[in-house]
């Protein structure tokens, strides 16, 4: 499979999920209508997914071949921040908004999941999107360069976490959006 090509394919999906997630914001760890729009879009991918948690999925694309487990990351809560553009998709949630770019996690997260669902014939091990709160886990970051960021998640201590079972990824990846052009080498 041509990953990028699959890709800009899905720009318009990848789009329209964006919009409808910006649409819809959510404060962290009450993510409910979020995470039930998120399953609508993967059983309409046939994509399955194990909920933990109503505010928790994890899509799950088990490749044909044996392999490791590698976990892609998706945040999905948003800001109590008022959105003041004119953006025909601006929120419809006063005083919450996408500030920060989970609307953007939701949507890649979402549209790996997809192209990866295409591709299970040549994909070697299991792919796990997790699509999940920021403050339900914490993190530790890894930069190997400016355009790979590795992360590897750990369940809060003080909040037992249903992801500590489910998941356990050899590896994990997780994605940061900005506004700002990539000025690292590539």
């Amino acid at each position: 499979m041509d990953y990028l090509k699959e890709a800009l394919a899905e720009e318009a999906y990848t789009t329209e999920m964006y919009q409808r997630f910006h649409r819809f914001p959510e404060p962290s760890r009450h993510e409910v209508k979020t995470h039930r729009m998120i399953r609508e879009a993967l059983n309409a991918e046939n994509i399955p997914f194990l909920a933990p948690a109503e505010n928790i999925t994890i899509a799950v694309v088990r490749g044909a071949k044996p392999g490791r487990v590698v976990g892609i990351r998706a945040d999905t809560d948003a800001l109590q921040v008022t959105e003041e553009t004119e953006l025909p998709y601006k929120s419809e949630n006063p005083g919450l908004m996408h500030a920060c770019g989970h609307d953007a996690h939701i949507a890649i997260g979402l549209t790996c999941a997809k192209l990866l669902s295409r591709a299970t014939a040549e994909l070697c091990g299991t792919v796990k999107v997790i699509l999940v709160a920021l403050l339900c886990v914490s993190v530790t970051v890894m930069v190997t360069s400016p355009a790979f960021v590795m992360v590897t998640m750990l369940p809060l201590r003080a909040a037992p976490s249903p992801l500590t079972s489910m998941v356990k990824p050899e590896m994990s990846l997780a994605l940061t959006v900005s506004r700002q052009p990539c000025t690292g080498p590539r």
